[in-house]
């Protein structure tokens, strides 16, 4: 029964290791919208339309300091793209509706 319990041990903290990067990555994702929204009224988006993607970019860059962090010295690329789709996923759906949110009636 000890080595299981190793093995439990290593699983939970794999699985809490995800959970705070999925939540970071998660909460990045809403606050580069947020920003996105904030610094691209309607006449900027015509002189500089990829603004928003700008501010995703950074957002995806400024977790790299943090993230190894967690519990994981390492990150392999699958990790990062993990943490750019996250990141991406919910800035998309968070800018949007931001955006749109204006038009309703």
């Amino acid at each position: 029964m000890s080595a299981e319990a190793p093995a439990s041990a290593e699983k939970r903290e794999a699985h809490l290791r995800g959970v705070k990067v999925t939540t970071m990555s998660c909460v990045f994702g809403v606050l580069a919208a947020v920003v996105s929204w904030i610094v691209t009224p309607e006449e900027a988006l015509q002189t500089f339309p990829n603004v928003g993607v700008v501010v995703f970019g950074v957002a995806v860059a400024a977790q790299k300091p943090f993230l190894p962090r967690l519990g994981k010295h390492e990150m392999s690329k699958k990790d990062w793209l993990y943490v750019g789709f996250m990141t991406f996923d919910l800035w998309f759906i968070t800018w949007t509706v931001l955006l749109t949110a204006g038009n309703a009636v």
